[in-house]
């Protein structure tokens, strides 16, 4: 019923938040046009909270059920 795709951001990996929110952006997009019918859902903890967030914020005609936890409290 679910296709999962995993986000890994290395240790090492220095790209910015604008950056990461971009990545996931442009998944969430290809996915949209490919079914626009069918909700995404955005799974996120913590950092990845604040970016499947953004990711909403920025693409509110895109049919998105979040599931958040542990919000990272510096996000404003």
């Amino acid at each position: 019923a679910f296709e999962v795709r995993c986000l890994h951001i290395p240790v090492r990996d220095r790209t910015t938040f604008d950056g990461l929110v971009k990545i996931v952006e442009e998944t969430v997009r290809l996915e949209y046009a490919s079914s626009p019918n069918k909700p995404i859902y955005l799974v996120g903890g913590s950092f990845g909270a604040c970016l499947a967030l953004s990711v909403a914020a920025r693409n509110p005609q895109i049919d998105l059920v979040l599931c958040t936890t542990f919000y990272a409290t510096s996000f404003s």
